[in-house]
């Protein structure tokens, strides 16, 4: 994943989306996709990562995953959630019958969504012979526009 672009997550980008809840040990966690934002990146990866719904709980941890193979490259936890973490995966891979399939297309929306967002933007401009408010009036009396004949 580049660095440069950052990641966004998927929930960020899409709130009204439903939040992938998962029950364990009478405790909720949610799955959170994480995505490379920059429109050049072609690392083809997301993150996924796992975390409690109560406030103040530790994450659980989050796994670097390779979107054709789900292959994992990566996993970022504290030894003493590892168990945690790959009981969350396997139930996260079991409810997404088509995972890779999702996670592409959830890639490749994303990489939508910065690309739009990263379209350089032309100043507006003005009409041939228009006036700005703070310029000048063209009457000729010394006066800005606005305080002038732009009232």
């Amino acid at each position: 994943m580049s660095a440069a672009g950052g990641v966004l997550d998927r929930n960020d980008a899409h709130p009204a989306d439903r939040r992938d809840l998962y029950l364990y040990d009478d405790k909720l966690f949610v799955a959170e996709e994480l995505y490379c934002v920059n429109p050049t990146c072609t690392c083809n990866e997301a993150l996924v990562a796992f975390s409690p719904t109560t406030r103040g709980s530790p994450d659980v941890g989050t796994l670097r995953v390779r979107i054709p193979t789900l292959e994992i490259v990566e996993r970022d936890v504290h030894f003493k959630r590892a168990a945690l973490l790959d009981r969350l995966w396997s139930a996260f891979s079991a409810r997404h019958r088509y995972l890779s399939e999702r996670l592409a297309e959830r890639n490749r929306q994303m990489l939508d969504l910065a690309s739009a967002h990263a379209q350089p933007r032309r100043p507006e401009t003005r009409a041939a012979g228009a006036v700005g408010r703070n310029q000048p009036c063209p009457c000729g009396s010394g006066k800005k526009y606005k305080r002038c004949c732009g009232l």
